[in-house]
């Protein structure tokens, strides 16, 4: 499931925007989730780093697209971000955003799935996501791509990456609905792996970056249909 926000102050254009998004969806059997934004505070007022795609208008008024793409990088920098302009000059600012690229006003569909297929082969490219934990007095953001496994013990959860260990308070339940399918499975009842870390299934245990993680018998033919899923998944980029 990708998720994806329209950032546009013009009703007729945002509902232009989603109306591809569905056509796309419906013609490459993708499913995709589309919450609309009337203008650039109410964005950034209401963000949380859940967003795959982002649509963005440039010219809004009060807070204009450039400004909000600029609040938007001080907290989500992976997001995918596509400006959308009447004006080609304007988006050529979006660089300094990183923005992945424009569209030109009237959006033609043709152009719009191409741009939409290119992000969405670089969502899937790099897991794009982000959990935000909170450990002791602070909040940490952690890449999707970074996470190895997951363990839970009652309400403390310790994510384990290539570099560190977090620990933080947060219940497997939770966690299960934050983390993305196919990309995570849950092998036990108390740890989720990332199947991009998943080098080898040997006697009932999942081998992730070099530990040993046990599989619920039940479990077995669950990963085995996520591992098919997965494949076909990441086959698409």
């Amino acid at each position: 499931m990708i998720k994806i926000a329209i950032v546009e102050d013009n009703d007729n254009h945002a509902e232009i925007l989603k109306s591809y998004i569905e056509r796309y969806g419906d013609e490459h059997n993708e499913q995709f989730v589309i919450e609309r934004f009337n203008n650039g505070m109410q964005f950034i007022s209401e963000y949380s780093a859940t967003f795959d795609i982002v649509f963005m208008d440039i010219e809004m008024p009060v807070f204009d697209g450039i400004s909000t793409a600029r609040k938007l990088r001080e907290f989500d920098d992976d997001v995918c971000l596509i400006f959308v302009t009447n004006l080609a000059k304007y988006a050529l600012v979006g660089y300094e955003v990183s923005a992945m690229d424009y569209i030109v006003k009237p959006v033609k569909y043709f152009n719009f799935a191409m741009k939409l297929e290119k992000a969405v082969k670089l969502r899937r490219s790099k897991h794009t996501g982000w959990l935000m934990l909170k450990i002791d007095e602070s909040v940490k953001k952690i890449s999707f791509n970074e996470i190895l496994f997951v363990e839970v013990f009652g309400h403390a959860a310790i994510i384990h990456t290539d570099k560190e260990a977090h620990t933080t308070r947060m219940t497997l339940g939770a966690l299960t609905e934050k983390l993305p399918k196919p990309f995570f499975f849950k092998c036990n009842r108390s740890v989720i792996i990332n199947l991009k870390y998943l080098s080898e299934v040997k006697d009932s245990c999942a081998i992730v970056g070099g530990q040993n993680i046990k599989i619920s018998r039940s479990k077995l033919p669950d990963l085995l249909e996520t591992i098919a899923e997965y494949s076909i998944e990441i086959g698409r980029i």
